[in-house]
């Protein structure tokens, strides 16, 4: 029998106790006990399963819930194979998983944002007590009394005095100084949910409030330090943190949680789902009698548009996006014989907004710098800086900070050396590398980076319906359609460099609407018997064609005989020009353009294609030209 989908708001209670459909993970709390670390912070980017682990971690490790964690983990990994951690904590939980900010709220009181924080922490302490109630402290009970209510109802409201407990830090200071005058007979373990939540929220948006929120001298500062000092006393035994990135935490604690665990290779596949996972995912969802694709169909859409993330060089797989796997199934149910849909859902919560806002925290030079390489797919050299701080100072977040805030964030992820080496040849040398992880984010970083060219993403797609006639004929006028779009952006940027390549990633989105039907490349490296193409090689005589060792854009159709694709594109700003000269020039770039096209198909695999079709996509003096190579 076919299981329902979780949806975004399920937890590890209902999903087992409704027996919706489980990818089970809980072969890495063992691993987790393995990497015999006291205090952990995981980074993972959102909607990753980041919650869903912590609630295993809670149902598995609490002492009071051991009786209800037999029937959750029955037929799990940790059920056969339990650890001796195994119900043997009581467990203090903060959840910020639903903690954010808005732009209003941030203006208006600052002190309201800092308020949410604290009914947090006593939401988390109500939480811990309501399991374990004998041990509510005698004052809290004398509190009770006075005011004719049982103890429990009284905590909230004792922790909610400010004249007695006016910052968080007191709170969480007056709980652990009760758990030790109590002898509490548990080791404690603290779990943190998606700590920096809100913080990332005003990051994005106000540098100076994130500094004045987050300093070792303000109220989180204080929080954090007393967790800090708890566990070096020994009354808080492990710490088990999540976040998106370590800035939150650098800023306002060093030295307190190392982020090392989250590029553990042992733990890359904690969250998300592997091609196994995956398979097993639409297998329990799926009705294939009535759909009209294969599992293996699926999968390998899947793989293209929301595989590739990595989180370790040595890791020996990629994990999916599990929230994009789940919205993609949730589709296939509802229309099982149509093409699923694979755009944004509204609870990936993706905000280029928010991107804008990260992006800004760095010198406009490394921010082009980065998005360059984006832009091109280039391999970008990474390596992970032992921490990102923000001050209140003018000083901006240098060239390694932001590609590490892309790499936190999901956008980038970590190449195999195995395929770094084949993608630079002999550029490489030994060190990480990053890469967009998916066609998702291609196609999110293209549609971000068209709309800062002034290019519509939105108006160019609806009207491009003929782009999918490619795949089965030579016919592109769905890209001559594009032209106009693309042209009343380019009149408003004055830049060659950046116009060229809006033009490039322009097509390049067009053509990821029909990316199940072609292996799209962008910078497509050339291989002449196995060995890819140095600028010097070409230079010896294979074409006199510069530094144009890579094609713009090649198009491979994924059913042989029918039509592949390649583009070389040519650019030459509008300028005040005669007649004559526009005609030489164009006549140039043209022949520039054709030199390098019959270069490139010289290629080992590009030469074997026999419905290979070479054009150039010219845009000069304000017009386009698209003209195919014989």
């Amino acid at each position: 029998m076919l299981k329902e989908l979780p949806d975004s708001n399920s937890r590890f209670l209902s999903i087992r106790t409704e027996d919706l459909v489980y990818i089970d993970k809980t072969r890495f709390i063992e691993k987790y006990e393995n990497l015999k670390k006291s205090v952990s912070l995981l980074l993972r980017p959102r909607r990753f399963g980041k919650t869903l682990f912590t609630e295993i971690l809670f149902y598995y490790y609490d002492v009071a819930s051991k009786e209800l964690s037999e029937k959750l983990f029955k037929g799990t990994y940790i059920h056969d194979n339990p650890t001796s951690l195994k119900s043997s904590f009581a467990v203090l939980r903060f959840d910020f998983s639903g903690f954010q900010t808005n732009y209003e709220l941030l203006n208006s009181d600052l002190k309201t944002v800092i308020g949410i924080f604290k009914t947090k922490i006593i939401a988390g302490i109500l939480d811990f007590y309501t399991r374990y109630p004998n041990y509510i402290p005698f004052y809290i009970h004398e509190y009770a009394d006075k005011r004719k209510i049982k103890a429990l109802a009284a905590i909230r409201s004792y922790y909610s005095q400010n004249e007695k407990f006016p910052t968080s830090s007191m709170i969480i200071e007056d709980f652990f100084l009760s758990i030790k005058e109590n002898e509490f007979p548990y080791k404690i373990m603290l779990i943190i949910d998606e700590y920096d939540n809100f913080t990332n929220d005003i990051l994005t948006r106000d540098k100076n409030t994130f500094v004045e929120v987050v300093n070792k001298q303000s109220e989180m500062g204080a929080f954090y330090g007393n967790i800090r000092s708890y566990h070096q006393a020994g009354i808080l035994d492990r710490v088990f943190i999540t976040g998106i990135l370590p800035i939150t935490m650098d800023t306002m604690i060093s030295g307190f949680v190392s982020s090392k665990i989250s590029q553990d290779p042992n733990i890359n596949e904690l969250a998300g789902f592997t091609d196994d996972e995956v398979l097993e995912l639409l297998g329990e969802t799926v009705d294939f009698n009535k759909c009209s694709f294969t599992p293996k169909d699926l999968q390998n859409t899947m793989k293209e548009w929301f595989n590739g993330y990595r989180f370790a060089e040595v890791a020996d797989k990629t994990v999916y996006n599990s929230t994009l796997c789940l919205n993609f199934v949730q589709n296939i149910q509802n229309n099982p014989t149509r093409d699923p849909e694979l755009t944004t859902s509204s609870n990936m919560d993706i905000s280029f907004d928010k991107l804008v806002g990260f992006l800004k925290l760095l010198r406009e030079d490394d921010r082009n710098l980065i998005l360059d390489s984006v832009a091109k797919e280039k391999p970008i050299k990474f390596t992970i800086p032992d921490s990102i701080k923000i001050d209140n100072t003018d000083n901006h977040l240098g060239y390694g900070d932001g590609v590490a805030i892309l790499f936190y964030l999901g956008f980038l992820t970590v190449m195999s050396t195995e395929e770094a080496k084949k993608t630079l040849g002999k550029l490489y040398v030994s060190s990480l590398y990053l890469k967009v992880p998916n066609l998702y984010f291609k196609m999110q970083f293209t549609k971000f980076m068209l709309e800062q060219s002034h290019i519509q993403w939105d108006s160019m797609i609806a009207n491009c319906n003929a782009i999918a006639l490619m795949a089965e004929e030579n016919n592109l006028t769905g890209i001559v359609q594009s032209f106009e779009y693309i042209k009343n952006g380019l009149v408003q940027s004055d830049i060659t460099h950046e116009s060229e390549a809006s033009i490039v990633m322009a097509i390049y989105g067009l053509l990821m609407q029909i990316s199940n039907q072609f292996e799209l490349t962008r910078e497509y490296a050339i291989y002449h018997n196995s060995q890819i193409i140095s600028d010097v090689e070409i230079g010896k005589g294979f074409a006199k064609v510069g530094s144009h060792k890579k094609a713009d854009l090649v198009a491979i159709n994924k059913s042989a005989g029918k039509p592949s694709y390649i583009f070389e594109f040519k650019y030459k700003r509008n300028e005040n020009s005669s007649d004559e000269t526009k005609v030489k020039v164009r006549a140039k770039l043209l022949k520039d353009a054709c030199d390098q096209l019959n270069f490139y198909v010289t290629d080992d695999r590009l030469k074997k294609i026999s419905n290979l079709h070479k054009y150039v996509i010219m845009y000069s003096y304000g017009e386009f030209l698209l003209q195919e190579i014989i």
